[in-house]
């Protein structure tokens, strides 16, 4: 995944107008790959909650971390660490409700 955040930045990649504005473009690539990872048949958990817990520190907008904390609170599920799985839904709610009021 380095190296395709590496190429993206280096070819000025940018997501199209009006799509995905609540992620920076890294955070917003991290993202994607991690619900590509979540999707994958056997589910790849372990890089899903990698790729994600880096989005949510590169993430400068509340709307994008608390997007990304909701897909980790999916991984948490899936995994059974459900205590976990709200702490982070408590935090994107949190987040959301700063963003938006």
């Amino acid at each position: 995944s380095l190296q395709m955040k590496q190429d993206l930045r280096e070819r000025n990649i940018s997501p199209p107008e009006g799509h995905l504005q609540c992620f920076t473009d890294e955070s917003a690539t991290l993202h994607q790959l991690a619900v590509a990872a979540m999707s994958r048949k056997p589910c790849r958990l372990d890089e899903a909650e990698q790729l994600l817990m880096e989005a949510i520190a590169l993430e400068t907008h509340r709307s994008g971390r608390a997007a990304s904390l909701q897909q980790l609170a999916r991984v948490q599920i899936r995994r059974g660490r459900l205590e976990q799985a709200q702490g982070h839904l408590q935090a994107a709610l949190a987040l959301q409700q700063e963003a938006y009021g």
